[in-house]
């Protein structure tokens, strides 16, 4: 008997559902319809609007001009504010993590008083080691022989600034050397000599002339980041024999500070051109 109740309630309910008048909806707005608990129900039709209500996006770029493209491109303008108001964007770099976020509808203040966004809608400069910073940090510390970093000098010779690739080149191809060991004090010399409880004393010769004369450091132009200026970064170099083996490399010299200076470039170049502070850390 009960089965048949409910069949007949749920026939009663298909024929009412299907005599109902369509009703027109506006796209873009939230419907409250009360439920079968007492309750009420939200529906909302932002799926079908011309365009949303607030933007949900998180968008990457890798140099400093997309990324000022891109804020001109979503309505954002260095324009002069009201008295007492401030931009609703929030910029945030991380040194650590080399990036710098754009949060467009960030923190404002309003004729005086704080108002909050909703921080959804953001764009992060998400900046790239260049392929020679890469190739040269791979190679700092290292020491291979000299048939490898004559091919490593060949392929980068672009970023040998002082002396030129050519004399780095026949340095790593024609380097020889004899040492002379005796007995003396423990320490590292500036010019690469090493005393370890005695004295190396090191007569090198390169070129087949011998007249090429060995420099205990050279110069590159290396750019720290895709999109960055190149920098000039110090690099020693670094040679050793053992027993009639030559391995040669180079140390680049405090590269660390090198990438913090070209990061302060960035976001110094960027506050110009947005005129609001860049606040240091992540959002």
């Amino acid at each position: 008997m009960d089965d048949q109740y409910i069949t007949e309630a749920q026939a009663i309910i298909d024929v009412t559902r299907q005599s109902v008048t369509p009703v027109e909806v506006r796209t873009g707005k939230l419907y409250a319809t009360p439920d079968s608990q007492g309750g009420v129900t939200f529906y909302d039709t932002y799926a079908w609007a011309d365009s949303p209500l607030r933007v949900q996006r998180e968008s990457a770029v890798t140099d400093v001009e997309s990324f000022v493209a891109y804020l001109g491109q979503r309505g954002w303008s260095n324009v002069d504010m009201p008295v007492g108001s401030l931009p609703a964007m929030e910029i945030w770099a991380s040194q650590e993590h080399s990036s710098i976020v754009a949060i467009l509808d960030g923190c404002a203040t309003i004729d005086s008083t704080p108002k909050n966004g909703w921080m959804q809608d953001r764009v992060t400069l998400q900046l790239e080691s260049s392929p020679e910073w890469s190739a040269f940090m791979g190679m700092s510390g290292q020491k291979v022989d000299q048939h490898d970093f004559a091919d490593f000098l060949q392929d980068w010779e672009s970023c040998i600034v002082d002396p030129d690739s050519a004399t780095l080149m026949e340095i790593a191809q024609s380097m020889t050397g004899t040492k002379k060991v005796q007995w003396d004090s423990a320490q590292w010399l500036a010019n690469g000599q090493r005393s370890l409880g005695w004295h190396e004393e090191i007569e090198a010769k390169a070129g087949r002339t011998g007249k090429v004369e060995i420099p205990a450091a050279f110069t590159l132009g290396l750019r720290p980041f895709l999109g960055s200026e190149p920098c000039k970064v110090r690099a020693l170099l670094r040679y050793q024999i053992r027993d009639g083996v030559l391995a040669i490399g180079l140390k680049l010299v405090e590269p660390q500070r090198v990438v913090d200076a070209a990061f302060g470039d960035i976001v110094a170049q960027i506050r110009d051109q947005v005129s609001i502070p860049v606040l240091m850390g992540r959002p």
